[in-house]
């Protein structure tokens, strides 16, 4: 099993399941959450080190929840996924902390596997550093 978990966003029931099984096939724990609000709850208990969103959704969208979480913590990383791309959201995601942007329909099933990868190792190596820095802290008391 792989030490990542994941929290799957979008208010389509079919995208999100089709992305728990696809990242549960990688051995990733995942759970879902229907809108921005169920899921800045989830997040709220800080198990997830990933969170991938769709931006549009009814309540909360996923640009505020990506805002929201990133507030909650700046360690949890964050993909966010849309179908209504533009060239100015894109930016906006990258800028307010999103480490990846993936446009639906979902054309190869590897982009997001291999983002999911990608944001797997970014952490680890935000992990690492935290390692070390605490291990020198510990050191010096």
């Amino acid at each position: 099993m792989q030490d990542l978990n994941i929290l799957v966003v979008d208010d389509e029931r079919d995208i999100r399941d089709g992305l728990k099984d696809l990242l549960e096939r990688d051995e990733y724990k995942v759970d879902t959450a229907i809108d921005g609000n169920d899921a800045l709850e989830k997040a709220k208990g800080l198990k997830y080190q990933l969170v991938i969103s769709d931006i549009i959704m009814p309540r909360m969208s996923g640009i505020d929840l990506l805002e929201q979480i990133k507030s909650l913590s700046p360690f949890i990383e964050i993909i966010m996924i849309t179908g209504h791309s533009t060239f100015e959201r894109t930016l906006e995601c990258i800028e307010k902390g999103a480490i990846g942007y993936i446009e639906k329909p979902f054309e190869n099933l590897s982009d997001i596997t291999n983002q999911v990868k990608r944001a797997a190792e970014i952490i680890k190596g935000k992990k690492k550093v935290m390692d070390a820095a605490i291990e020198k802290i510990r050191e010096r008391l």
